[in-house]
């Protein structure tokens, strides 16, 4: 786990640009097929998100997920149960403003929002919650890991 800010930083670059990926590629997949998966077209998906998430976190969510991870009925002192709840709040969080961003940019504010809001909250959150824990968490960890053992040597 980060020790640093530094470490903090590249923990979540890694974090972030896993799960901007993988919801990129999954959400490509939702609406239209394998065959539109390409390169450039995932790359036209991921940046904007990524730097939308990026801005998010650091304005927002890493600055609200602990209050209420904390009011969660969790032992604060079991490292895995806090690892839980910090990353099952993030998940929430945002699930909730990445679906809002998707469903402005893709069908604006149509009469039929809040419905297409709704089911992009919900197809993502089934999504993001093994990506997360699955994949994300631990390839971030594993780097991070890497690059502690390179500069403790």
């Amino acid at each position: 786990m980060p020790r640093n800010r530094k470490e903090k930083m590249i923990f979540a670059l890694l974090m972030s640009t896993l799960m901007v990926l993988g919801m990129s590629i999954y959400n490509i997949l939702l609406h239209t097929s394998i065959n539109n998966i390409t390169f450039s077209r995932l790359l036209a998906e991921m940046l904007p998100s990524l730097v939308v998430v990026l801005i998010l976190s650091e304005l927002f969510v890493n600055k609200t997920v602990r209050k209420f991870a904390f009011k969660l009925p969790i032992n604060k002192e079991k490292k895995t149960q806090v690892i839980i709840a910090v990353s099952g709040c993030t998940i929430i969080q945002m699930v909730l403003l990445m679906s809002l961003f998707g469903t402005i940019t893709y069908n604006g504010l149509s009469s039929d929002f809040l419905w297409i809001y709704a089911a992009a909250v919900l197809s993502n959150v089934l999504m993001a919650v093994p990506l997360q824990f699955l994949i994300a968490r631990p390839v971030s960890r594993y780097i991070l890991s890497k690059i502690q053992e390179k500069y403790d040597r």
